[in-house]
């Protein structure tokens, strides 16, 4: 194409590899012998546009998969397994044709042509839906045929054939019928007698016949890549090329069924019409890889059995400001608070004397105090609003100065917490289940020494508010930075494929699939498997340096086999023998372990008894499961106030006396009466205290 360039004067003309004409060879066309335009590409191997066809065929509770395959070579035929047989139906005559012994196939194929000649015939109409990549589903005219059986000519072997389907044409021809001339070239088959027949290929066999597939004996090849040939029941069947020319024609038929259950493709045509089935998950976002990539590269285990991960920073090591100054002021409220409050001052020193005797921290080293790195994190103390005796320390990583924190400049990583929904659930499944949890989850994860810095507290020594502020910094994942979730989830998954192999799959399953963050909640189907799976589970942990504890049960076994270190705080001093199992809290629910019930708390405040006020009520409660149902009120106008309820006949009504707490319970293990009265309406439950005031129509379960 370039100026002045044409076409006649051009030395670097190409022409056509097939007919020497000037064109390109992909253009190529010429006429068959049956006058057909067919088309080659440069490589003589048709596009495989038509190389993928599926047919699916529906016969009453089941269906039926056809996959296919074709590809096509020209310009003339090779030989195919094609062998004369005889064929009838139950007792009826016997009716000559050829039958194509297809490997590849994995069902049998019948002509219409030929099942017309066939009489008593057992035929159920069906229905076959072929799609293609050039086409939408076609549906096409089908019958399954029974009771059919073929023989050899000399009518000698007979042969029961399966359920077979019906098709226009087999997609084979005369033309691939191997013949006694074509043996002439290759002496090893010269003494077969092949009978000839001229009748169509009516009958493809697939491999669900063996006995007519099954060799009797075999004459191998005596030259490399030789045809050979083996007789069966029917006669001699002839494999690999007629002559010793390259083959300028192939053929390829590939059929393969399956039975497939109805509600298998219900399933397929549901995934295929709401694509939307897994969007509640979310794929990984380039900062997700970023932090994945910086995490992989830092963790390794270290020799006192706890993994190490660096500092997911987004950039290599930032640069932050000097906060020292602003913290120290923050930490000027806090001595305040603790000169104030005996208790709070109490529990505060002891958090922090721990956290330091068990190395979670240490005191900065004099040659270190100068450190441009460094980065101060403020803390405050808080009490869990259902363990008033437990006060935790946490470290305020996203308390901003001079517009900046260090949760700025760290990558939050992916969410790898098990869906909570998901982890109740399969704690419901089996009848004995256990809970634990993993101590200081978050401490278990070690920070390298070269991020520690940016880590950095201020405390006094020995809890002495009077004295001088010491610089200290965490040597693990605080509780407060954005990382440290993804971090500590992270090195608990790690544990397990670190140690892949060494222990059960089940083990290994409830570890990645039955944790929420810390919490471990794991059903079993009997006893003694729930026994030996905790104990597994618990060895698997402390390999990655989490130690699984806090452990309670609805299995006394599983309990006397634990030390009573290990056990839950309210079964620690339990007698297995005698005392009943306590509640315990599950994921935001309430675990019954005596009745094996999950229960729903509400706790009431003052709030009218009108429709607000009661979805209100119903809106506070925490029910992850969902138990809870919308409750519908039906009010006389002017009905007369219950006692302990004012009302002026105005449609609302308001409860004067104190409420009480009550649960909603749910035990889709064990259906054993509840604590609390029910009363059966139709579908629904009403959970009600024996000393509340009702209000009709107000039901919940």
């Amino acid at each position: 194409m370039r100026g002045g360039h044409s076409a006649r004067d051009c030395r670097g003309r190409r022409f056509c590899r097939i007919c020497k004409g000037r064109h390109p060879t992909v253009l190529h066309r010429e006429t068959s012998d049956e006058g057909k335009v067919t088309q080659s590409n440069e490589n003589d191997v048709s596009t495989p546009s038509e190389s993928n066809k599926q047919t699916e065929h529906n016969d009453q509770a089941k269906q039926v998969r056809v996959n296919t395959g074709r590809a096509n070579r020209s310009d003339w035929p090779d030989k195919l397994s094609i062998i004369p047989v005889k064929v009838r139906c139950a007792n009826g005559d016997l009716i000559p044709t050829h039958a194509f012994i297809d490997n590849g196939s994995t069902a049998t194929f019948c002509t219409r042509d030929l099942l017309g000649k066939l009489t008593h015939r057992d035929v159920r109409p069906t229905q076959i839906r072929l799609s293609t990549m050039q086409a939408d589903d076609i549906m096409l005219d089908s019958e399954i045929v029974s009771g059919i059986e073929i023989c050899d000519l000399n009518e000698n072997n007979f042969v029961s054939l399966p359920p077979m389907y019906t098709v226009d044409k087999i997609p084979v021809s005369r033309e691939n019928i191997i013949r006694n001339e074509d043996l002439e070239d290759w002496a090893h088959l010269r003494s077969i007698n092949l009978p000839e027949l001229e009748v169509d290929i009516g009958l493809l066999l697939g491999i669900n016949v063996p006995q007519a597939l099954e060799p009797m004996e075999v004459i191998p090849s005596t030259t490399e890549g030789g045809p050979f040939a083996t007789r069966t029941r029917l006669g001699w069947v002839v494999f690999g090329p007629s002559t010793g020319n390259a083959v300028k024609y192939v053929r390829v038929n590939r059929v393969n069924i399956e039975d497939v259950t109805l509600d298998h493709l219900l399933i397929n045509i549901y995934n295929q019409e709401f694509i939307d089935v897994n969007s509640t998950k979310k794929g990984p976002s380039e900062e997700d890889r970023c932090w994945m990539a910086k995490v992989e590269e830092s963790c390794r285990l270290t020799d006192v059995g706890h993994y190490e991960i660096g500092m997911p920073f987004k950039d290599q090591s930032p640069m932050l400001p000097n906060n020292r100054k602003s913290v120290v002021k923050r930490l000027e409220g806090l001595r305040k608070r603790l000169e104030r409050d005996e208790r709070f001052h109490k529990d505060y020193c002891e958090f922090m004397s721990n956290i330091i005797q068990m190395e979670y921290a240490e005191e900065v080293p004099a040659m270190q105090l100068v450190e441009p790195k460094a980065w101060y994190i403020p803390h405050h103390g808080v009490y869990h609003h259902q363990k008033t005796d437990q006060l935790r320390v946490v470290f305020d990583c996203a308390a901003k100065y001079q517009g900046t924190s260090l949760n700025d400049v760290l990558l939050q990583g992916p969410d790898l917490t098990n869906p909570l929904v998901e982890v109740l659930i399969k704690f419901r499944q089996y009848p004995f289940a256990y809970m634990a949890d993993i101590k200081s989850m978050f401490y278990q994860v070690l920070v390298p020494e070269k991020d520690r810095d940016y880590l950095r507290f201020l405390w006094w020594k020995d809890g002495n508010v009077r004295g001088e502020l010491r610089e200290y910094r965490m040597t693990v994942h605080p509780f407060g930075a954005k990382s440290s979730p993804s971090c500590a989830n992270y090195a608990l998954r790690r544990t397990v494929t670190d140690h892949d192999g060494q222990h059960s799959l089940e083990a290994q399953g409830t570890i990645l699939h039955n944790f929420y963050v810390d919490d471990c909640l794991k059903s079993a189907d009997t006893e003694e498997e729930l026994v030996k799976l905790a104990h597994e589970v618990q060895g698997v942990c402390s390999k990655g340096g989490f130690e699984l504890a806090k452990f309670v049960s609805n299995s006394r076994d599983l309990l006397a086999s634990l030390p009573v270190e290990d056990r839950g705080k309210k079964v620690k001093e339990l007698d297995l023998h005698r005392d009943s199992l306590p509640s315990e809290r599950a994921l935001g629910t309430c675990w019954n372990i005596e009745l094996d019930s999950l229960t729903v708390s509400v706790h009431d405040k003052d709030k009218p008894l009108t429709r607000r006020g009661i979805l209100s009520t119903i809106g506070a409660m925490y029910d992850p499961l969902e138990h809870k149902q919308t409750c519908g009120i039906r009010y006389n106008t002017h009905a007369t106030p219950r006692p302990g309820m004012s009302g002026k006949g105005t449609g609302r009504a308001e409860q004067t006396q104190p409420r009480q707490r009550r649960e909603v319970c749910s035990s889709p293990r064990d259906t054993r009466s509840k604590e609390t009265s029910h009363e059966s309406q139709g579908d629904r439950t009403r959970v009600l205290d024996s000393d509340e005031p009702t209000v009709e129509g107000a039901y919940c379960c």
